[in-house]
């Protein structure tokens, strides 16, 4: 296994400095070879039954690449970006829907000049911050 670990690292890296892509496989082989591993599941450990039964529930998300023009079907230029301008503790806020929420409202404050200190008191600083409280 080692050995074959570093063959494939081997051919990644030489792709990578040839500047060559693997070939994208069409949409029709993908959701038919999506349906020979789930026809095949109960063989599998149980870790990767989970994994599977969860992209089974988010394909459209994972395939919408294909029906829309122009998309990328990776998100690695967004994940370059963010690992190389962020720090660690910015990059773990935006894991969740919550913390992307979060980040797009502050962004949106900034934005509109609400957080300025303008010798505001604290209570009336963090009275700003409503939106991101958590009624329910």
């Amino acid at each position: 296994m080692k050995g074959f670990k570093k063959f494939v690292h081997d051919r990644k890296k030489e792709r990578r400095r040839k500047d060559e892509t693997l070939p994208q496989r069409p949409y029709f082989e993908a959701v038919e070879t999506f349906t020979k591993l789930m026809d095949e599941i109960d063989t599998f450990d149980k870790p990767i039954q989970k994994r599977l039964r969860k992209i089974e529930k988010h394909w459209i998300k994972f395939t919408i690449f294909y029906f829309v023009e122009g998309a990328p079907a990776t998100n690695n230029l967004l994940e370059n970006y963010y690992s190389t301008s962020l720090k660690t503790h910015r990059k773990k806020q935006l894991r969740t829907d919550k913390g992307i929420t979060n980040h797009m409202k502050l962004s949106a404050m900034k934005r509109a000049g609400q957080l300025i200190n303008n010798g505001k008191t604290l209570l009336e600083t963090f009275l700003m911050f409503t939106p991101f409280l958590d009624l329910g």
